[in-house]
């Protein structure tokens, strides 16, 4: 939009703490059906868009490029259709990783579809998972995903007191994949409880969030950490920006989460995260230098690794500060604007700045 370029964000649901500031979006009009999951991302994904309305819209705007999130939903079909038919230029965005230890004949022949004989690019904000891996495919990209800190609300490590407990922020709405309870029982773990000092701040908008809050208020219960955990539900967007700035540490405690926006958020802000290996986004962190990743799930891990982040805690500012450069210099706008304009020229034959 800075560029003069006109965009429109075309979706099926709003989160309850998304943020528009930037760009509202549109809704797809969608039948009424049956609902097929708890989750608004499940209900939506097979419930068949209103062709005649959704088509209009498409023809009305006459996109030159669009970007299609995924393909699991109904809708991206009914979209890829108008595209095919009206042989409009297309590039699919997924959150699958670019490197791995090896690719199915699906995924390469998926690949190959949607690239060669379509006509159309493939990209990833997800350079690998579990660590670097050795293959990838030619028809996928990489484009890392774009996060510009708010001003003024970087982390000033001048103020910490360093004999106080280590302030630990989790974020992350209230679902079973994002595995809260690995957090807690971490933080509770014998030689960690006296030092550190948890907020858990989550998206509380479903009876499957309301679900998991109340395991995690139990579990606190059973833990003995009513004075060293405070449980947050649905925060505005705005306020969690100011909440990297009072907390000295990100942790997820996510099993299998495809990419956590939040680790580029605090590493932005200055605060080093620490996240586990399967999380797409982990791929953002120097471990050591930068944040700190642990194996996916594995309680034994998180807790050693939060021992090193106290045994290093004098770093932790320098991490930081190393960890806000790297956002800045290499996921800035500007920094999205030249790999997408890159993907566009080599996929699709055009340019941007045409």
């Amino acid at each position: 939009m800075q560029r003069g370029h006109p965009v429109r964000f075309l979706a099926r649901y709003v989160g309850a703490v998304e943020s528009h500031t930037l760009l509202k979006p549109d809704l797809v009009p969608l039948r009424v059906t049956g609902k097929c999951g708890q989750r608004l991302l499940e209900q939506t994904q097979r419930q068949w868009p209103r062709l005649g309305p959704l088509w209009r819209y498409l023809k009305d705007y006459r996109p030159d490029v669009t970007i299609i999130r995924d393909f699991g939903a109904y809708t991206d079909l009914a979209v890829m259709a108008w595209l095919l038919t009206h042989r409009r230029k297309f590039l699919l965005y997924t959150q699958g990783a670019k490197y791995r230890r090896t690719f199915s004949w699906r995924q390469r022949l998926a690949a190959r579809v949607m690239v060669r004989w379509l006509g159309g690019g493939w990209f990833t904000p997800v350079l690998y998972r579990e660590g670097p891996q050795p293959f990838t495919l030619e028809e996928v990209d990489f484009v890392p995903l774009i996060f510009e800190p708010q001003p003024g609300l970087a982390k000033d490590w001048s103020a910490v007191n360093p004999r106080d407990p280590l302030r630990v922020l989790c974020i992350g709405k209230y679902a079973a994949y994002k595995n809260h309870p690995l957090v807690l029982r971490a933080v509770a773990h014998p030689d960690l409880r006296d030092h550190l000092r948890l907020t858990l701040i989550g998206e509380c908008s479903t009876p499957e969030h309301e679900q998991m809050l109340e395991r995690c208020r139990i579990l606190v219960g059973e833990l003995n950490m009513e004075n060293r955990v405070e449980l947050h539900g649905s925060v505005p967007y705005e306020q969690i920006q100011r909440e990297y700035g009072r907390h000295d540490l990100l942790v997820l405690g996510s099993n299998r989460e495809s990419c956590a926006m939040v680790i580029l958020e605090a590493m932005a802000y200055g605060v080093p995260p620490v996240s586990g290996d399967w999380n797409g986004s982990a791929c953002y962190i120097e471990p050591g230098k930068t944040g700190f990743v642990y194996r996916s799930g594995d309680l034994n891990a998180l807790v050693e690794t939060l021992r090193e982040a106290l045994r290093r805690r004098a770093d932790l500012p320098e991490m930081g500060a190393r960890a806000r450069a790297y956002i800045l210099q290499h996921c800035s706008g500007e920094a999205y604007y030249r790999a997408l304009s890159d993907v566009v020229r080599r996929r699709l034959g055009f340019s941007l700045d045409d």
